[in-house]
C-alpha cells in the first residue's frame, strides 16, 4: 500500500504536467494538430450560416458529425469568446 507521501508526490506530479501541457497550448497561436484548424473553420462557418453567402455555399446536413464534442462546444463556447480562444479553451479542458 503506497503511503500518504507517494500518494501526495503522484498528485503533485500530475498537476504539474497538466499545467506545462495547458502552458504549451496558450504559449502558441497556431498548434501543430493535423486537423485542428479544418475543425475550428468548421465551427466559423457554422457561426455564419445565416450570412447569405455561406449559406449558398454551405448546406446544412443533418446527420452525425464526426468530432462533433469539438464543434458543438467551440461553437457554444465562440458565442462568448473569438473562436482561436474557444478552440483553447476546448484543449485545455480535454488536458484537464
Amino acid at each position: 500500500m503506497k503511503s500518504l507521501n507517494e500518494n501526495r508526490t503522484a498528485l503533485i506530479l500530475a498537476w504539474l504536467f497538466t499545467l506545462a501541457l495547458v502552458a504549451i497550448i496558450w504559449s502558441f497561436r497556431f498548434l501543430p494538430l493535423y486537423d485542428y484548424p479544418i475543425w475550428l473553420y468548421n465551427v466559423h462557418v457554422m457561426m455564419n450560416l445565416s450570412d447569405p453567402i455561406m449559406s449558398s455555399a454551405y448546406e446544412l446536413v443533418h446527420a452525425p458529425v464526426p468530432n462533433l464534442g469539438l464543434v458543438g462546444t467551440v461553437w457554444l463556447l465562440n458565442h462568448l469568446f473569438p473562436i482561436e480562444t474557444a478552440g483553447k479553451i476546448f484543449l485545455s479542458l480535454n488536458v484537464f
